[in-house]
């Protein structure tokens, strides 16, 4: 064993045997650098080990500590069902009504991409017309893509397109003859969702439909030669809150 020690201006050393004894003693002085410190320290106790009898000079055995192997953490899941329930508010050019739907998106692979399948319908709005009143109500499917885009780890964005179609029924009151009317309706529609921190898997949240009806409809009132027409809105807007469940 050495022993290296600094007293004032000199560094000694000393080799020390197994039993404690000092086998050999060097003083060196201590008022260099430590770099020529170190380079005089190894000249002399490579003449020290010259003076060693041949196979008394120890080998180091150097430990192979082999590091293990990292295990890559586990990705995580991605949501691949989300089912949202929601209340909205449609505006048009005529006025507002309120109304409901539902949604399910499905994501079938790791990409922030999901296809969607909604169903929304509206309450009745009531418009004057030559007297009377004419009425219409809808009821909707759309089916589409979605795509997100995570804020932060509670917090995520969602824009969706898609095409619209379903039912539409329009009726007449205060007229001597009133028809009741079941067409069809077909738009595009496109929406944003803003999800926000929730509790356990279901997660509140807030956002905006908006549709373009392709076809036109018009309510059509006759009395004898003359015709009194109003066209309904081909554009409305919804804004919406609900509440989303995700598996």
């Amino acid at each position: 064993r050495v022993d290296v020690h600094r007293a004032g201006d000199a560094l000694t050393l000393k080799a020390i045997t197994a039993t404690g004894d000092t086998f050999l003693e060097r003083s060196l002085p201590a008022a260099g650098p430590c770099e020529e410190l170190e380079q005089a320290a190894d000249a002399v106790l490579l003449a020290w080990e010259a003076q060693l009898p041949p196979g008394e000079v120890p080998v180091p055995v150097v430990e192979r500590h082999e590091e293990p192997l990292s295990v890559p953490a586990p990705e995580p899941i991605k949501e691949r069902l989300r089912v949202s329930a929601h209340g909205a508010a449609w505006l048009s050019a005529v006025g507002p009504v309120g109304g409901g739907g539902a949604s399910l998106e499905w994501r079938p692979t790791r990409l922030p991409l999901a296809l969607a399948f909604d169903v929304f319908g509206q309450g009745q709005r009531t418009v004057p017309l030559a007297g009377g009143f004419g009425t219409w109500s809808r009821l909707s499917f759309a089916l589409g893509v979605t795509g997100s885009l995570q804020l932060d780890e509670r917090v995520g964005l969602t824009f969706g397109v898609g095409a619209v179609g379903g039912p539409f029924w329009v009726n007449g009151a205060n007229y001597s003859t009133s028809n009741h009317v079941l067409d069809w309706d077909a738009g595009a529609m496109a929406s944003a969702r803003l999800f926000l921190p929730g509790l356990w898997k279901v997660r509140p949240y807030v956002g905006v439909d908006a549709v373009v009806w392709l076809r036109r409809h018009q309510l059509l009132v006759t009395q004898g030669s003359s015709a009194s027409q109003q066209f309904l809105p081909d554009f409305e807007v919804a804004p919406c809150a609900g509440l989303s469940w995700t598996l």
